[in-house]
C-alpha cells in the first residue's frame, strides 16, 4: 500500500469519524438533557425509582454507540451537514479532526485513570483488611441478609485506616468496617449492616463502576457529570429508605450518621468538607416525614424499561442530516446494516423501509452490460431499451465474443427511482475485438484509417426541406469498435475506440484532425466527457470491477484525481471550470458520492447519487428518500422538497435550478415540479390534468420540458417557463424519456437538447421530423448521446444484424436558408459594386456548413446593415426582396442560437 493510500485511507477515516462524532455528541446531550429534565418533574416520587431511573439512562447511553453504527434508521432531513474543518485549500484536514480525536483520548484517558486508581485503592483495603470474628456481628449480618432476601455469603472485615463503613467488590462483596466499629452498639450494628448490605443487594457497586465508565466516554458533557452525582446522591437515599423501613427511627439514625463527620481526617476513607453539605441534605430528607420511601415494583422496572428501549432507538435512528453520509448512521459504511435484525427494525420503523446496504452496492458495482444495442451503453447514458427497438440483436459475450443473432439481451436492472445520471447507468466499458468495423461511404464499406479526418457522408440537398441531418463517420484507432461518449461547443467528440489489438482507448476528434489517441494510464480506458476548455474525463477499468479516473488537459496532461479511501472512482460529470462529480469508493467499501477539483482535492459528499453538476461546481444529488442540493461555495446542503416530499431530481442547469418528479405525501402520485433555492418547490401543472407528470430536462433560461401521462395510459410532452403556461410540444421518439410509471425508473436518453443554449422547445419540433439515416440503412439504430449549441449530435450507429457499431456526429443542415443565399449571391454576381455584399453571404454559407450559427447570423446582420447604402442603380424592389430573404434567414438562424 503506497504512502498516497495510507493518506487517503486516514483522511476518509477522520472524516469519518468527526461525522460520527458530531451526531454521538448531539444524540447523547439531547438524551442527556430530556433525562434532566424528566428528573426534575419526578423528584417527589421514591429516591429507588430515581437511582432506577439514572442508571437506565447510563445503560442507553452505554448502547447509543453501537445504536447508530448497526441499529435502524429513521430519515427526517432537515439540518444541513455540519461544516468540517479545512485547511489549506485541501478536504477536510485530518490534523484537525485526529487533534480532536487526540484531545477527546486524552479526557478519555484522565478520567479512566482515576477510575482505575479507585479500583486498584479498593483492592488494596480488601487485602489490608482482616476477617472480622465476632459471634454478634456474624449473627447480625444473618439476621439483616435474611430480611433484605440476600443470597451468598457477605464477609465483614475490619481496617484501621477506615473511618466510616464501606461495602466494596463486585463478584466477592464484602463489608469493610472501621476498628471502632467493635465498640458499636447492638442498633448501630445492625443499623449499619442495613444500609451496607442494601448497596450490595441493590448492586450500587456495580451501578457506580458502570456510570463511571460512561462518564469517561462522555467527559466532555457536563450533563453526564451531573447525571452521575445525582446517581450517587439517589442511591445513599435509596439504601436510607431502606434502613428506615426496616424499623429504625430517624433521629437515631441521624446520630449515627453525624458520628462519621468526628472521624479523624487522617484517616484514609473519612468525610471531608465536600460531602459535608451533601449530608446536610441526606440528614434533612431522612428526618422529613412527608418523602416518598417506598420501594419500586417489578411495573414500573418494565414500563421504565420499555420506554427508554423506545426513546433510545428513535433517537439514534433519527436522521436529521441532509448530508447522506450521516444518513443510517454507520451501519452503511460497515455493511452492518445488512444484519437481520436492523434490516427487519429498519424496514419497521422506516416510514420508506428504504436504504441500501453493502451487498446492494457491491451487486450493482460488480454489474456489468455485455450485450450490443439494444443491450450497448454508451458511457455517458442509458440504455435505449428494446421495446422501442424491435430489431434483431446480437449479444456480446464479457471476452468480446459475438454471439449468435438472435439472442437474448441482457440488461442492467434499474432500482427504483434511479437517477439517469447515476453511477449504476455508467456501464464498465467492454472492448470487443470479433466485431467487423468499417465507416460507410457511399453505400460500400471501406475498412478505417487511423489518424486520418472522416468525411461527411451527406446527402444530396433537398432545398424543399427546411432542416436536414447530416453524418460524419468518425472511424477508429486502428480496431474495430469506436464508441462516442462527448462533444463540446467546438465539435469536439471524445469516446473509446479499439485498436488492432482489441484494446480500448480513449479518443478525441475533430473535424480537421480527424481521431487521435488519448493516454491510457492504465488497463482498457475510455474518455467519457470533454469541457469547453479541451479538459477531457478518462476513467480505467482495471481488475476487480475496479476503476481509476483522470483529467486530461492539453497543459498539465493526466491528473489523477484518487479516491475516497478505496480501490475504485468512476468519475460521471466535468463542468468547464474542469470540477468534477461521481462516485468513489470509501476506505470501508461503500460507494459514496464525490466532488473534485484541483483547490479543493476529493470532497466527500457522502453515500447519494450524483444527477447533475453545473458550472458554478453546485451538484444535485439523491438519498433514495431525498434529493440535495450542495454548493460548493459554502459547503453546506439543502434539501429540496420539504419533509413529506419524496423528490427524485433529473437534471439541473447553471442557475441551480432543478426539475424532476415528486410525491408529495405519503401514497401520492408522481408530479413534475421545478426548483429554486430561494422560492423552494414548484409543482407543475399541465393541461388535461394528468394523472402522472415528470420533468426531465432544463436549460439555462428555465425553460423545462416534462412528460405527462393520463388515466387511459397515453403519453404527451410539454415545455413549461416559470410564468407561462404549459404548452404541448413534439419530440424526437429518441428524446423521449422511457419511464416505469409504477416505479419512475427512467432509462432516458442522455442527449442534452434542452441542456444546450439552444431555444430547444422550437429546435424539438423540427428534429421529430428528422430521418437519423434510417432511410439509407433501415437496420441501423441511431442512439444519440451529447448536442452542443452548434448543431452537432454525438452518438453511436448499431448495425445489429452485423454486429457493427461506430462513432458518428449528426451534423443539423438548414438547406432551404442555404439555398436562398446563393440564390441571392447569384444575383449579385451580376453587380460589380456588391463585393462586399456577396463576401458576407460567403462567409455566411462557411458558417452555416461548419455549423456555427453564431457566426451565420453576425454574417446575415452585417448584410442587412450594408444593404441600404448600395448604388442606387440596383432597383428598389430587389433590395427589398433580398432584405426580406435574409431577414427570414436571420430568423431562421436564430432559433438555433442565443441571439434574436
Amino acid at each position: 500500500m503506497s504512502w498516497l493510500t495510507c493518506l487517503d485511507f486516514y483522511k476518509n477515516a477522520g472524516t469519518l469519524c468527526a461525522r460520527f462524532s458530531f451526531d454521538f455528541a448531539l444524540k447523547s446531550s439531547l438524551f442527556l438533557l430530556v433525562v434532566f429534565f424528566l428528573y426534575q418533574s419526578v423528584r417527589r416520587l421514591p429516591s429507588a425509582f430515581r437511582h432506577f431511573l439514572l442508571s437506565l439512562a447510563f445503560f442507553c447511553l452505554s448502547l447509543l454507540p453501537f445504536c447508530l453504527i448497526c441499529g435502524p434508521e429513521w430519515r427526517f432531513p432537515v439540518l444541513s451537514a455540519p461544516v468540517l474543518p479545512r485547511t489549506g485549500g485541501q478536504s477536510t484536514s485530518a490534523i484537525w479532526l485526529f487533534l480532536l480525536l487526540g484531545i477527546w483520548l486524552i479526557g478519555f484517558a484522565v478520567v479512566m485513570l482515576r477510575l482505575v486508581v479507585g479500583v486498584w485503592i479498593t483492592g488494596r483495603l480488601k487485602r489490608e483488611s482482616l476477617p472480622l470474628d465476632d459471634p454478634d456481628w456474624a449473627c447480625d449480618l444473618e439476621r439483616s441478609s435474611r430480611r433484605l432476601g440476600l443470597r451468598g455469603n457477605v464477609r465483614v472485615l475490619v481496617n484501621h485506616r477506615l473511618g466510616a463503613a464501606i461495602c466494596a467488590g463486585l463478584i466477592k462483596p464484602c463489608v469493610i468496617v472501621p476498628a471502632e466499629a467493635l465498640e458499636w452498639s447492638d442498633e448501630q450494628r445492625q443499623t449499619i449492616l442495613h444500609h451496607e448490605l442494601g448497596h450490595i443487594k441493590r448492586r450500587d457497586n456495580l451501578t457506580n463502576l458502570f456510570s463511571l465508565a460512561v462518564c469517561a466516554f462522555y467527559w466532555f458533557n457536563p450533563l453526564a457529570w451531573w447525571a452521575a452525582a445525582r446517581l450517587r446522591v439517589c442511591r445513599e437515599d435509596a439504601c436510607d429508605d431502606l434502613v428506615l423501613n426496616c424499623g429504625t427511627k430517624p433521629s437515631r439514625y441521624v446520630s449515627y450518621l453525624l458520628q462519621a463527620t468526628a472521624t479523624p481526617p487522617s484517616r484514609f476513607i473519612s468525610v471531608t468538607l465536600s460531602q459535608i453539605s451533601v449530608l446536610k441534605k441526606r440528614v434533612l430528607t431522612i428526618l422529613d416525614p412527608r418523602v416518598n420511601r417506598r420501594a419500586i415494583g417489578p411495573a414500573q422496572i418494565v414500563a421504565c424499561s420499555f420506554l427508554a428501549a423506545v426513546a433510545l432507538m428513535s433517537l439514534a435512528a433519527l436522521q436529521p442530516w441532509i448530508v447522506p453520509s450521516l444518513s443510517g448512521g454507520l451501519g452503511e459504511e460497515f455493511g452492518l446494516m445488512e444484519l437481520p435484525g436492523s434490516r427487519f427494525a429498519s424496514q419497521l420503523l422506516s416510514p420508506l423501509g428504504e436504504f441500501e446496504g453493502r451487498g446492494q452496492v457491491q451487486a450493482r458495482r460488480n454489474s456489468r452490460l455485455v450485450a450490443l444495442p439494444p443491450g450497448f451503453v454508451p458511457a455517458y447514458g442509458p440504455p435505449v431499451f428494446a421495446d422501442r427497438y424491435p430489431t434483431q440483436v446480437t449479444t456480446i459475450s464479457a471476452t468480446g465474443n459475438a454471439a449468435a443473432p438472435g439472442a437474448t439481451v441482457q440488461h442492467r436492472s434499474s432500482p427504483a427511482l434511479a437517477s439517469p445520471n447515476d453511477a449504476s447507468w455508467a456501464p464498465d466499458y467492454q472492448p470487443i475485438g470479433a466485431i467487423a468495423l468499417g465507416s460507410v461511404v457511399g453505400g460500400g464499406t471501406q475498412p478505417p484509417t487511423d489518424q486520418s479526418p472522416a468525411q461527411p457522408d451527406t446527402p444530396p440537398a433537398d432545398t424543399s426541406a427546411d432542416l436536414s441531418v447530416s453524418r460524419l463517420d468518425l472511424g477508429t484507432l486502428g480496431g474495430t469498435l469506436s464508441q462516442a461518449s462527448d462533444i463540446n461547443e467546438a465539435g469536439r467528440v471524445v469516446g473509446a475506440s479499439t485498436d488492432g489489438l482489441g484494446k480500448s482507448h480513449p479518443f478525441v476528434w475533430t473535424k480537421t484532425e480527424g481521431m487521435s489517441h488519448l493516454p491510457c494510464p492504465s488497463g482498457d480506458c475510455q474518455a467519457i466527457g470533454i469541457n469547453n476548455s479541451g479538459q477531457v474525463l478518462v476513467v480505467a477499468s482495471g481488475q476487480a470491477a475496479s476503476s481509476s479516473s483522470y483529467l486530461w488537459s492539453p497543459d498539465t496532461l493526466m491528473t489523477e484525481i484518487g479516491t475516497l479511501g478505496g480501490k475504485s472512482t468512476r468519475a460521471l460529470h466535468l463542468n468547464d471550470r474542469g470540477e468534477i462529480a461521481g462516485t468513489s469508493e470509501t476506505s470501508f467499501g461503500l460507494e459514496n458520492t464525490f466532488f473534485w477539483s484541483r483547490e479543493t482535492g476529493m470532497v466527500n459528499l457522502g453515500g447519494a447519487k450524483p444527477v447533475a453538476l453545473n458550472e458554478k461546481g453546485q451538484v444535485v444529488g439523491w438519498a433514495s428518500s431525498y434529493a440535495f442540493f450542495w454548493d460548493p461555495a459554502t459547503g453546506n446542503f439543502k434539501r429540496i422538497g420539504e419533509l413529506n416530499v419524496k423528490a427524485q431530481p433529473f437534471d439541473m442547469n447553471n442557475r441551480g435550478e432543478v426539475v424532476g418528479y415528486a410525491q408529495i405525501g405519503k401514497n401520492s402520485q408522481p408530479k413534475a415540479f421545478y426548483w429554486n433555492a430561494v422560492d423552494g418547490m414548484t409543482e407543475l401543472e399541465f393541461p388535461g390534468a394528468p394523472a402522472l407528470s415528470c420533468a426531465f430536462r432544463i436549460n439555462d433560461a428555465g425553460e423545462v420540458l416534462a412528460i405527462t401521462r393520463d388515466s387511459a395510459n397515453r403519453e404527451r410532452t410539454f415545455s413549461w417557463r416559470p410564468g407561462q403556461q404549459a404548452r404541448e410540444q413534439t419530440l424526437p421518439d429518441l428524446l423521449i424519456p422511457q419511464l416505469d410509471w409504477q416505479l419512475m425508473s427512467s432509462s432516458t436518453s442522455s442527449i442534452a437538447l434542452i441542456g444546450s443554449n439552444l431555444p430547444s422547445s422550437k429546435l424539438a419540433d423540427e428534429l421529430a421530423k428528422v430521418d437519423f439515416g434510417a432511410r439509407e440503412e433501415p437496420n441501423a439504430l441511431a442512439q444519440p448521446v451529447k448536442m452542443n449549441g452548434r448543431g452537432q449530435i454525438a452518438g453511436n450507429l448499431v448495425r445489429p444484424a452485423v454486429s457493427e457499431v461506430e462513432a458518428v456526429v449528426w451534423e443539423i443542415r438548414l438547406p432551404k436558408v442555404e439555398g436562398s443565399i446563393r440564390d441571392v449571391l447569384k444575383e449579385l454576381a451580376a453587380n460589380t459594386p456588391t463585393f462586399s455584399l456577396r463576401a458576407e453571404l460567403e462567409a455566411a454559407l462557411h458558417a452555416l456548413a461548419d455549423n456555427d450559427y453564431q457566426g451565420a447570423a453576425s454574417s446575415l446582420a452585417t448584410f442587412l446593415e450594408v444593404l441600404p447604402a448600395l448604388d442606387s442603380s440596383i432597383p428598389e424592389s430587389k433590395r427589398t426582396r433580398w432584405a426580406s430573404s435574409m431577414q427570414e434567414n436571420l430568423d431562421r438562424i436564430s432559433h438555433f442560437t442565443v441571439l434574436k
